[in-house]
């Protein structure tokens, strides 16, 4: 390899290395879009939420956003990029949420998140 050729090649190794350690300063403006689930069970404690957290985290890729305990409200995030159909996520959050409350959870329509967030009724 002539010197020219030896140069060229450390260029472009240089500005590979830079494009994918981002040395840049550039940050992923990439935004995470979700699917959100409104759920209307009984009141609950500290405990049968972290419990349902863990139980959610367990079947799938949902996290417990928001809460209303006194309510029985909850908002649950599912990433869009999950392969599951809404119905089949429905059914294993209500499931779940059967199971760690013991009683009977629904998913409503006729809520947003900010209302869960306000605790409005």
């Amino acid at each position: 390899m002539n010197q020219r050729t030896l140069l060229s090649f450390f260029f472009l190794v240089l500005f590979i290395q830079l494009m994918s350690s981002n040395l840049l300063g550039q940050q992923s403006t990439e935004i995470e879009a979700y699917h959100v689930v409104i759920l209307k069970s009984r009141s609950f404690n500290e405990t049968e939420l972290a419990d349902l957290q863990t139980r959610l985290s367990n079947d799938g890729p949902f996290t417990i956003h928001e809460t209303c305990r006194e309510l029985g409200l909850m908002v649950i995030r599912i990433p869009v990029a999950a392969s599951l159909r809404v119905y089949t996520i429905e059914e294993i959050i209500v499931a779940a949420t059967h199971e760690i409350l013991n009683h009977d959870a629904s998913v409503i329509q006729n809520k947003t998140p900010l209302d869960v967030a306000n605790c409005s009724n």
